[in-house]
């Protein structure tokens, strides 16, 4: 079960995405993310097509 803090620490990182997507800085965004993070895209068929880094997406933001 999540206490409290795990409660607010899960919203905070949330936050820290949405703000960054909403102003269109990855600066705030990006303490939301691990640096080992990795991205996967599928298909609507469950095909993985697409596996990078989450550096892509900071770029992609630019």
């Amino acid at each position: 079960m999540l206490s409290a803090k795990d409660y607010k620490d899960i919203l905070n990182i949330i936050n820290l995405y949405v703000e960054g997507c909403k102003k269109g800085d990855v600066e705030i965004m990006k303490p939301a993310f691990s640096k080992s993070a990795v991205m996967f895209s599928y298909t609507k068929e469950g095909k993985m097509i697409a596996k990078c880094s989450i550096e892509n997406l900071f770029k992609g933001s630019n």
